[in-house]
């Protein structure tokens, strides 16, 4: 029998295993699925990392320590992942969400103090948000550069569809592979997409819907700041981008993409300090796991031995470092 399974070969499978060689938790198999057909959320090829996604300021009660985990992680990453911190600019609508935006701010500001650093816009109807420290990176290089240090600890992400898990007559888990079986202690689900199918047994009120999201991506010197208005432009070191926030899969018609896109662009371009035309621009498509009653992440043991990491959404360069230690930790 071997000591842990992690099933699923993106940023949160990666963070599990990293967790689990921390704990020294040996041996340790791990598998990502051979049949994506479709971009998954941990190939984009520029990922917006900050402390506030979402509609509100109030703060999740383990956001800080969540926060420090990230940043700490960020700037632990490889040359590859081409990490790129700067201000982030948060436009303010003027419809009632905007209202409500500044209101939460305004009212979570001294807890939102010890998160960032924050200027508001003077005028009487505040205009946008300014907060830093935030940080931009290539999720695509960064699993590489993690991927090369596990091989050299001894794990390697092995090519397998997971079909199906059961317990195991000798105790533990039953990992079943087309083809294989392996025995485990500890099992970590950690395969997007494939998160529900795995865990129908053992999770059958967990509702997972899938999100998709577009960037216009390209060669260009970093931004000196992201800016977010209904879309993003945010910068690595080496690449500019800008899209759309995720949203249900087939709520826009394919010919209703660009035009967003193109959007996006004229509502950001006159607002960015310095918008360089990215080089060679290329459009990625890719689709996230969200729970769609909580929008939160779904992280947790759900059976002795069983744990299970997903639904990250586009949270994940914020939440994924502190929830897969967490998980790890209750797990060992």
């Amino acid at each position: 029998m071997t000591g842990v399974v992690v099933v699923g070969g993106g940023l949160a499978g990666a963070l599990a295993v990293q967790r689990c060689l921390e704990r020294d938790l040996r041996p340790l198999q791990w598998f990502d699925a051979t049949d994506q057909d479709l971009g998954r959320g941990s190939d984009v090829p520029c990922a917006l990392v900050h402390p506030f996604v979402g509609r509100s300021f109030q703060p999740h009660p383990e956001l800080a320590v969540a926060w420090r985990d990230s940043q700490r992680w960020l700037l632990s990453l490889s040359p590859g992942a081409a990490v790129h911190r700067a201000p982030l600019r948060r436009w303010i609508d003027g419809g009632t969400a905007g209202e409500r935006l500044i209101q939460s701010y305004r009212r979570h500001r001294e807890d939102l103090a010890s998160l960032a650093e924050f200027a508001m816009d003077p005028g009487p109807r505040p205009a946008w948000i300014d907060y830093e420290p935030t940080y931009a990176f290539d999720l695509r290089g960064a699993l590489v550069g993690m991927r090369e240090q596990l091989a050299g600890e001894g794990v390697v992400c092995t090519p397998g569809n997971v079909v199906e898990l059961r317990p195991s007559e000798m105790g533990g888990w039953s990992v079943v592979l087309r083809g294989l079986t392996v025995e485990a202690r500890i099992v970590i689900v950690a395969a997007g997409r494939g998160t529900r199918a795995l865990l129908s047994d053992w999770a059958p009120n967990v509702t997972l819907g899938e999100v998709e999201g577009t960037l216009v991506y390209g060669s260009a010197a970093p931004l000196p700041r992201f800016e977010v208005d209904r879309g993003h432009l945010s910068s690595t070191s080496q690449t500019l981008a800008w899209g759309s926030s995720f949203r249900r899969v087939g709520e826009l018609a394919e010919d209703d993409t660009g035009h967003q896109l193109r959007a996006i662009e004229q509502r950001l371009r006159p607002r960015a300090a310095a918008w360089v035309p990215a080089r060679a621009a290329n459009l990625w498509v890719g689709r996230r796991v969200v729970d769609e009653r909580t929008r939160h992440p779904w992280c947790g043991v759900l059976a002795q031995g069983l744990g299970v990491l997903s639904a990250l959404g586009s949270k994940g360069g914020l939440w994924c470092p502190y929830l897969a230690r967490r998980l790890v930790d209750a797990l060992a």
